[in-house]
């Protein structure tokens, strides 16, 4: 990958742990804003509790890197009961989020049709591309499509980290739904919605379900 390609912006050491640890997993995310990438590492910055993903992937392409992949932040937000439910023992979430690299997609996420017009999140007029599945996905119909341009920088960025890392690149199915294995800490490419049932990052996009399937 052309390093050239990502903007390390001055992310501050208080906003992530500084500490080395060694990655297993590669998470995926959406970021639920309508900003571009730097606009979304400037959020957290200002987000309490080391709250923040390595990298930001705008709607362009462009790629936004907050702090080095070989340290950690506070990406996945786990409930222990979760662990506990499934007699997970073997790690929590301080443990998974150590051990993995997490990507945002800029992205509204979830749209909400009324009276023929799709909003956002926010209550705000939706205008762009969007997916609409047959089916909900975790209770939503509609969602903002991920970009060609983006998927082409999710691809190049997960090739280059899962090879510095040594993760998995094998697409393994069943990372859109509650996934046991990686709850377990299971090394391989994950979403945010294979560790909780309560978020619909990121949904299961034609697209993106390619991309996964080729690398």
């Amino acid at each position: 990958m052309d390093l050239n390609k990502i903007n390390f912006v001055n992310f501050p050491e208080s906003e992530y742990h500084r500490e080395i640890t060694e990655k297993f997993q590669l998470i995926y995310h959406h970021t639920v804003s309508g900003g571009d990438a730097l606009g979304d590492a400037n959020y957290f910055k200002n987000k309490p509790g080391k709250i923040a993903t390595h990298f930001i992937v705008g709607r362009e392409g462009e790629i936004v890197q907050c702090f080095n992949g070989k340290y950690y932040g506070r990406h996945l937000g786990i409930k222990q009961s979760v662990f506990n439910m499934y007699q997970i023992t073997n790690t929590n979430n301080l443990g998974l989020d150590k051990h993995s690299i997490g990507i945002e997609l800029d992205s509204y996420g979830p749209l909400t049709m009324k009276d023929g017009q799709l909003y956002t999140a926010y209550n705000t007029k939706f205008v762009g591309e969007y997916v609409k599945y047959d089916r909900p996905f975790r209770g939503y119909t509609y969602y903002e499509k991920y970009t060609k341009n983006q998927l082409k920088a999710v691809k190049e960025l997960s090739l280059h980290l899962c090879k510095t890392y040594n993760i998995p690149t094998k697409y393994q199915g069943g990372i859109f739904e509650i996934n046991l294995r990686a709850l377990k800490g299971e090394p391989g490419i994950w979403t945010h919605v294979s560790f909780r049932d309560d978020k619909s990052d990121c949904h299961p996009q034609v697209e993106l379900l390619s991309m996964l399937s080729n690398l």
